[in-house]
């Protein structure tokens, strides 16, 4: 059993803006979703030391992110809603993201913290959650422990970025071992 917090209302840009059987008003999904702890199987970023490519071709958001989805109730799963998410095109890239439909997702830099330390502006804005000071520190097993972003790392081509166990901004290979923290909207 994993719990969620909501971390957001009308936050993430919606993939279909009539996901609710009309246009909305603002395009945006009602309600942000994350784990609040972590999910405690280990999963790689990628299975080679690459960011090429960014989170739109990463394992985790093509392999990984439908397992998770899969976790979900039936009923949860029925009402997600694809949402937008603007990552880093990676590979070494300083600057430029790209935007993909994602139904579960994990969050970037910028959307934990506020501000980017490692990866490139434009990735979207921080969550309610984490702007209302929010602990980013996140347990498995009643101990703290690295979480995953989607965020690559900008001007280098081997890593993305993760939150410690301390709750600091830092990155690393993606074949080393932090753990997901996925979100989703409905």
């Amino acid at each position: 059993d994993y719990g969620f917090d909501i971390i957001g209302f009308n936050h993430d840009t919606l993939t279909d803006t009539a996901a609710y059987g009309e246009e909305t008003a603002t395009g945006k999904a009602g309600i942000t979703f994350q784990m609040h702890g972590l999910f405690e199987t280990t999963y790689l970023m990628n299975s080679s030391n690459t960011n090429s490519g960014g989170w739109k071709s990463s394992s985790m958001r093509t392999s990984t992110m439908p397992l998770m989805k899969g976790y979900l109730p039936d009923d949860w799963e029925a009402i997600i809603k694809p949402v937008n998410k603007a990552s880093g095109i990676g590979g070494g890239s300083s600057s430029g993201t790209e935007t993909v439909s994602d139904s579960c997702f994990l969050l970037a830099e910028i959307e934990v913290f506020g501000s980017t330390t490692y990866s490139v502006s434009g990735e979207g804005t921080q969550y309610a959650y984490y702007k209302a000071g929010n602990s980013k520190v996140k347990n498995t097993s009643n101990y703290a422990y690295h979480w995953w972003e989607r965020s690559p790392y900008s001007g280098n081509g081997n890593s993305f970025c993760f939150v410690t166990r301390l709750g600091e901004a830092a990155y690393s290979n993606p074949t080393n071992k932090p753990l997901i923290a996925f979100a989703f909207c409905v």
